[in-house]
């Protein structure tokens, strides 16, 4: 998908298409998406993004770096990636 396909999903769309793009490049950072192809749109090329990891490996990372769990020792045994 490209981030103008990204954006018509988005329903009632109230955000300014820059903090769109921001969140976008935070999801490259952290390496949950990636740019997987170039599509040309008119007279320029746009660039495609996928997914990197699963929902559920996502979810696993996100409860893994949040400090709740992170401390306490009951979670801290679980399995996480």
């Amino acid at each position: 998908m490209t981030t103008a396909e990204i954006v018509q999903f988005i329903p009632d769309k109230t955000w300014k298409d820059s903090t769109i793009h921001a969140h976008i490049n935070e999801l490259l950072e952290k390496e949950v998406i990636g740019v997987v192809g170039m599509k040309r749109i008119g007279r320029t090329y746009a660039r495609q993004f996928g997914t990197l990891i699963s929902a559920e490996d996502f979810l696993a990372v996100q409860l893994k770096r949040n400090p709740i769990y992170k401390n306490n020792k009951k979670y801290t045994q679980c399995q996480l990636y």
